[in-house]
């Protein structure tokens, strides 16, 4: 079962003054679990009780997910990371996605890298960002492409640039289009520069503007 790698850490029975629950001020008992696993764990349906003849005495709430910690997340084989269900990278924090290796943010599953919350992509640093594999930035969402800021765009290779899909590239900001390099703005494809609109271009930079071919600037709605 799930709940194999989750034990109970530290306790304190019959608390009669020393610890506040943080909610509601009171002076409860309480348990620390730790997940000592590979991947996180959903207690949903799971069940705490002291006394064995009432199993179901008090049960876990549903989503209650016992997270790695970063330390751990970075320390997962590309063989783990592989096996991480669509609901487990869903449920990845921004420390956790900004502890993994380069390695393993290329070893994420495309349907895995998708369900990775926007503002733990918006965590990536610019070295995960950058060994992204060209799959891997087709089949981000716009919704991720739109979170990165612009030192991540900007640590994108040509490569990773000429393969974006035009409905992102044209979902970013301004600010986001002036941030591109001048070699990933020579790297875009005629129907890439043709789908920028025209607040786009017009925020495009001199040095921009000078790296496009004389068909892609045909393109473009000037």
């Amino acid at each position: 079962v799930p709940a194999a790698t989750v034990l109970i850490n530290e306790w304190l029975a019959d608390n009669a003054g020393s610890s506040t629950n943080p909610v509601g001020g009171q002076f409860d008992d309480w348990i620390e679990l730790f997940n000592y696993g590979t991947t996180s764990v959903n207690l949903s349906g799971f069940f705490l009780t002291d006394n064995f003849s009432v199993p179901n005495q008090w049960t876990f709430p549903t989503n209650a997910i016992i997270s790695l910690t970063p330390a751990q997340m970075k320390a997962l084989t590309t063989q783990q990371i592989v096996a991480l269900t669509v609901g487990e990278a869903a449920a990845l924090t921004t420390a956790q996605v900004a502890g993994l290796s380069a390695t393993n943010v290329v070893a994420l599953e495309t349907a895995d890298l998708n369900a990775i919350k926007t503002n733990a992509i918006a965590a990536l640093g610019t070295a995960q960002v950058a060994a992204l594999t060209t799959d891997q930035v087709v089949a981000l969402t716009t919704d991720q492409v739109i979170s990165l800021k612009t030192a991540q765009l900007a640590s994108l290779t040509t490569a990773q640039i000429a393969v974006m899909e035009t409905d992102d590239l044209v979902a970013l900001s301004t600010a986001q289009i002036r941030g591109l390099t001048t070699a990933q703005v020579a790297a875009l494809g005629s129907d890439q520069v043709g789908a920028l609109t025209i607040a786009q271009i017009q925020a495009l930079k001199p040095s921009q503007i000078a790296a496009l071919s004389t068909r892609e600037i045909g393109r473009a709605h000037v």
